[in-house]
């Protein structure tokens, strides 16, 4: 028996149906799932890392300085956005679908219609499936690594 590593590598993307609040309803609604080997996902990664390293070294100067350090105060919007922008860097994609606050027309996918979407209290409910699916890295795993 040969074991096929690649097998149990991520793919790239799956597809994601939106339910409704009850969790059973289908909406109609299909999502393209990046996984975090995607290069999209990737890149967000890499930029949160940076950012993440600035700032501990920015902490570690003030430290060495002899000064105080302070940690940034963040606002809950701004944890939001952060949090809603982990989101979209995971989607690749949806079937366009009628959001009304964006008005009457269906909505094509991009990154600022997802984030301005994914905040919306009211919509709520579908950031934390999506938040649920992305974390479930066994979501993007296919098949059998035994041939």
């Amino acid at each position: 028996m040969t074991v096929n590593i690649g097998a149990f590598a991520p793919i790239d993307s799956v597809q994601y149906q939106i339910r409704a609040v009850d969790g059973r309803t289908d909406t109609g609604i299909s999502v393209e799932v990046l996984s975090a080997a995607h290069p999209k996902a990737q890149a967000y990664s890499t930029a949160q890392a940076t950012k993440n390293l600035r700032r501990q070294a920015q902490m570690e100067a003030q430290q060495i300085n002899g000064r105080k350090v302070k940690p940034d105060e963040r606002t809950p919007d701004e944890v939001r956005t952060e949090n809603v922008a982990l989101v979209v860097s995971r989607l690749g994609g949806w079937t366009p679908f009628v959001i009304p606050e964006f008005g009457d027309n269906p909505v094509e996918f991009s990154d600022e219609a997802a984030a301005k979407w994914l905040s919306m209290p009211r919509y709520g409910w579908v950031y934390l499936q999506l938040l649920e699916f992305i974390a479930d890295e066994n979501n993007f795993i296919k098949g059998s690594a035994l041939t």
